[in-house]
């Protein structure tokens, strides 16, 4: 019976595990650029590495409290994993100024302990079962790798349907179910589902917050500024956002005095602006069209 908890709770963990750091990637991507989306792969290596230098030192603790090292470190996974992104979008960091300021130094340092905190946690919890031969190594390497790829489907379909921040849910869902899967006492259960209903709270009423340098904060800036529509693919977060103080269309002659048509502007993941006119204004005044580089088409 406790082999098969522990299988459970290392498949469970195992998909949570990467399942967040694919997820991060993305997030921060969102939030910043992609060039911020291979510096999780960095900050989740130093968090496992960690953890089991920590495994190391604590073998014998680890080994006679297996249950008590997976379970509070599976946890803790399950409650900071949220939390860390929670945290990290409301500390300052401007990547521009990186050159100018020592302050945005102090800023991606504080950003990388947030995200290291539950991958360390993490690799604590997956090293357990190691570390204390609770399954056969060939059983565990079997759980680990199975849990390591059945995020992939999911967060695809999630990536379609929902705001890729609301994904951070199912996370938690699995690292909760994997410590309470290998809890001790009832008590400890009861601990990390209270934990996890309150991460649940606040993950699905917490705000996405973009780079003040993306174009979509600075266009929502603008009077009358609001989102008309939002889509969510795997591909990018699309949105469409009309104010009645835009006048956008790269290349449009400085000879131009007259009004652009009424238009839409569409981001996506924030950045990528393209307008997209009202075909009827367009079509009944295309003067504007005739001094863009469009006209040499």
């Amino acid at each position: 019976m406790k082999a098969r908890r522990f299988a459970f709770g290392l498949f469970g963990l195992s998909a949570a595990l990467l399942g967040y750091e694919l997820l991060l990637m993305r997030l921060l991507t969102l939030a910043q650029w992609g060039h911020f989306a291979g510096f999780v792969i960095s900050i989740a290596m130093l968090g496992l590495a960690a953890s089991g230098l920590c495994l190391h030192f604590q073998r014998d603790r680890a080994v006679a409290c297996s249950e008590t090292f997976f379970s509070v470190s599976a946890g803790l996974f399950a409650l900071t994993a949220p939390l860390a992104f929670a945290v990290s979008q409301q500390i300052p960091f401007k990547p521009f100024l990186l050159a100018w300021s020592a302050r945005e130094y102090f800023h991606l340092a504080s950003r990388v302990l947030l995200f290291f905190i539950p991958f360390f946690c993490g690799g604590v919890a997956t090293g357990t079962p190691f570390v204390a031969r609770l399954l056969p190594p060939a059983r565990l390497y079997f759980w680990t790798m199975l849990g390591s790829a059945a995020p992939f489907v999911p967060l695809f379909l999630g990536m379609s349907a929902v705001h890729p921040l609301r994904l951070l849910i199912p996370v938690t869902i699995c690292g909760v179910a994997a410590a309470c899967a290998t809890a001790a006492h009832r008590w400890q259960r009861a601990v990390w589902l209270a934990g996890g209903l309150s991460v649940f709270v606040v993950v699905a009423r917490l705000p996405f917050r973009y780079s003040e340098y993306k174009d979509l904060a600075k266009t929502l800036t603008l009077p009358e500024a609001k989102v008309l529509d939002e889509r969510f693919s795997p591909n990018g977060v699309v949105q469409s956002v009309r104010s009645p103080f835009t006048r956008y269309l790269p290349g449009l002659s400085l000879n131009f005095t007259g009004t652009l048509p009424r238009s839409e502007l569409v981001f996506v993941d924030g950045s990528a602006m393209e307008a997209v006119f009202d075909a009827k204004q367009a079509l009944a005044d295309p003067v504007f069209l005739r001094m863009s580089p469009e006209s040499f088409s």
